[in-house]
């Protein structure tokens, strides 16, 4: 009878937004992925009896840009690069073909740090909506079909690296060098919240740049970022700031 290996497991402990040094609650586990197939010399992946090969289907711009984030449309129709010179250059999956270029007539020339798709459970009716962050502290609807900018905020004095819609795309959050994490109402596009710090007892927050922004897949509450202090926060909306980090040692 073969081995059963134990699957490695992660769990994120988040202290409940009124939580004493002794409260706390499960953020949730995850199973780490199963290791990759064998690969042969050739780069051909084994699965059993048959083998598959990963090959380029489309070399996408000219090689003369930077790219700084792509992010696929929800309907996995277009695929978005964030550029070195603030541009955005939407592709068409199907064709390998440019469909779209938006803010192709950036002023200051700063990047596009990221881009998300606005979510389709939305309940907006403008479809092909994408947002975009840059290192200028603006935040920019643009309505990719069209190439209109259907808005535009700014965080003054803000380096933006990073933003991420919630999941029925009701609120998004940015970060950046502020080391603060802004959230806002997508249908208002006014600013909600601004989280900051942490809770003293569990962890500080960050105190370098935030790189890295994620919400939970089901919870609008808490979100994860992770920056260039080498750490990774754990964020409630109820509490207002940071109120946990993962346990690095692992299992």
């Amino acid at each position: 009878m073969a081995d059963s290996k134990p699957s490695a497991r992660a769990t994120i402990t988040v202290p409940s937004a009124g939580a004493t040094a002794g409260g706390a609650r499960s953020f949730g586990s995850w199973s780490a992925p199963p290791p990759p197939s064998p690969r042969s010399a050739n780069g051909a992946v084994s699965s059993g009896s048959s083998s598959r090969k990963v090959s380029t289907k489309f070399t996408l711009g000219e090689g003369d840009n930077e790219i700084f984030c792509v992010r696929f449309s929800p309907d996995d129709l277009y695929l978005a690069a964030a550029c070195g010179d603030g541009s955005i250059n939407v592709y068409n999956t199907a064709t390998g073909k440019r469909a779209f270029l938006l803010n192709s007539g950036s002023e200051n020339g700063l990047p596009t740090t990221q881009v998300r798709w606005r979510p389709q459970q939305s309940l907006s009716k403008t479809k092909n909506v994408l947002v975009s962050v840059g290192a200028d502290g603006r935040v920019l609807h643009w309505h990719a079909s069209s190439g209109k900018c259907l808005h535009e905020i700014v965080e003054p004095d803000n380096q933006l690296f990073c933003i991420d819609y919630f999941a029925d795309g009701s609120q998004f959050a940015t970060a950046g060098k502020k080391r603060e994490i802004r959230i806002y109402d997508e249908y208002t596009k006014k600013l909600s919240q601004v989280l900051r710090g942490g809770d003293s007892i569990n962890t500080p927050g960050h105190s370098n740049r935030v790189f890295s922004l994620k919400y939970h897949p089901t919870t609008r509450n808490l979100l994860v970022t992770g920056g260039w202090d080498n750490t990774v926060q754990v964020w409630d909306l109820r509490a207002g700031h940071a109120v946990g980090r993962p346990d690095r040692r692992g299992p």
